[in-house]
């Protein structure tokens, strides 16, 4: 287990000269190992014989707070108001709060040498040598930031953020990707008014995602072997939700129809690939 709470302060080169940066970071990362008792794992590679099954998990905890992710960022590309840095203080752009990821590799005890079907010839060909390999992932929503238009003049319509009503929430209650923000939780900003929304203070669909393979060992000799592999990606095939459209458009009083919306997904639906791989 590890825990750091790290504070910089870092100058920034951008388009108008030198500026000052702060960010805090909060980091808590666990990592667990499971291997069977006996297994050979930690000391040589893993191979049929050896591994039965073993496992490993990753969480992390992450908050990062600054003023200033990324010079060339898409949502970072200047300060709002460049007469006050504080007031772009907030998550960072690439803030994942919690991220879990688990892998587990399993060899099914059939076959010679295993539990089950301890035999050779063509039930060892057929039921033997086969691993199961499973990734898990599961993370939080990137953060968002709100856009409106270059209504304070500053020649930089995409850094100006929109006004957030207080007391609306933000989120529907049942969000989907006909409707994930409320517009009605936003008003549009005037001439020559900045918005008040603070920095990033949107969030967007979670991630969960999982990966299965089979692996296949054909034996020709003691040390040579084929081995088939099929991999499936997206393996559960459901729809991992892309960001909401967070800008608002146009100087219009209304938002674009676009606008808390969801047009694009994270991943791609179901994949599935087939190797062979000769070893020698």
């Amino acid at each position: 287990m590890r825990f750091t709470i790290a504070a910089s302060r870092a100058r920034h080169i951008g388009n108008k000269g030198v500026r000052m940066g702060r960010r805090l970071m909060l980091t808590l990362t666990m990592i667990l190992v499971a291997f069977p008792t006996g297994s050979t794992f930690a000391q040589q590679p893993p191979d049929n014989e050896a591994v039965k099954a073993a496992s490993k998990a990753f969480y992390s905890a992450l908050s990062v707070l600054d003023d200033g992710s990324a010079i060339r960022g898409a949502q970072d590309f200047t300060a709002q108001d460049s007469r006050c840095r504080a007031c772009d203080y907030g998550i960072a752009t690439f803030n994942v709060p919690h991220r879990f990821v688990a892998s587990s590799l399993y060899t099914l005890p059939f076959g010679k040498g295993q539990r089950m079907m301890n035999h050779g010839g063509i039930v060892n060909q057929v039921a033997g040598g086969w691993q199961l390999s499973v990734i898990a992932t599961a993370q939080n929503g990137q953060a968002l930031n709100t856009g409106s238009w270059d209504s304070p003049g500053t020649g930089f319509s995409v850094s100006n953020r929109l006004n957030c009503v207080a007391g609306v929430d933000p989120v529907y209650a049942n969000p989907n990707s006909h409707g994930w923000f409320n517009p009605a939780a936003f008003t549009n900003t005037v001439i020559p008014l900045f918005g008040n929304c603070a920095r990033n203070n949107l969030v967007g669909p979670k991630q969960v995602n999982f990966d299965l393979s089979a692996i296949k060992d054909f034996r020709v000799t003691e040390k040579q072997a084929l081995q088939l592999r099929v991999e499936m990606f997206n393996a559960p095939n459901h729809v991992e939700l892309g960001n909401p459209a967070t800008g608002w458009g146009s100087s219009n009083v209304l938002p674009q129809a676009t606008f808390g919306t969801i047009t694009a997904t994270r991943a791609s639906m179901r994949q599935i690939q087939f190797a062979l791989k000769y070893n020698f």
